[in-house]
């Protein structure tokens, strides 16, 4: 369930009990950003977006091509554009945005990305697909007035099925292992974290 993996990772956020130096380096007045609160609020971004595709059941014959095609699709957090250039290849636009809150401040994340799908037909109502990811994130974080920010890059690889509930409607789901790799741009150094992410969504496709 998407939902509640999206809570996990924001309840792993607001945990900050644990306070590593996220980046080795603690900067003059103590303060340190937590870890676990950098990759908990970016874990929660990201398992916000979702890949998703089908086709109509008149398209299912595998000699009748599905038509160019443009979606919009909305998951916790995200939304995302998609287009089709082949039959069986697509291309995607995302943005994702979250925010948590505690007591020794707030941390605030962005992840726009693209990435690449490559889908195929089961014969039924579900088709599977198997596609990778490159995204920019940015995340800043603020602890009792200081202010500490984080830019990288998340690379990713996902499969994943998608349903069709009607002509222009489906549900997907996928899951797959990515490798983060930020930079504080305030106290320096730099930090890496692999993680799965299973991912949700629903799309509309203009036909």
């Amino acid at each position: 369930n998407d939902g509640i993996w999206a809570q996990r990772g924001i309840a792993d956020a607001k945990s900050d009990g644990d306070h590593i130096d996220l980046f080795r380096f603690r900067p003059h007045n103590g303060a340190v950003p937590s870890k676990r609160k950098f990759f908990g609020v970016i874990a929660a971004v990201f398992m916000a977006s979702a890949p998703a595709w089908s086709e109509t059941s008149e398209l299912k014959s595998p000699e009748v091509k599905p038509p160019r095609t443009l979606a919009l699709g909305l998951s916790y957090l995200g939304v995302q554009v998609r287009y089709f250039f082949l039959p069986k290849w697509a291309g995607e636009v995302k943005y994702q945005f979250g925010t948590v809150n505690s007591d020794g401040g707030n941390t605030t994340s962005q992840v726009i990305g693209l990435r690449g799908y490559r889908f195929f037909d089961t014969g039924t109502a579900y088709r599977l697909y198997l596609g990778g990811e490159a995204s920019a994130v940015n995340s800043r974080d603020k602890q009792d007035g200081v202010f500490y920010r984080a830019t990288g890059t998340a690379l990713g690889a996902f499969g994943g099925f998608e349903y069709t509930i009607s002509k222009h409607w489906t549900l997907g789901l996928g899951i797959g292992p990515y490798l983060f790799s930020l930079k504080n741009n305030v106290v320096g150094g730099s930090d890496a974290s692999l993680d799965f992410f299973t991912n949700g969504a629903v799309r509309y496709y203009f036909r």
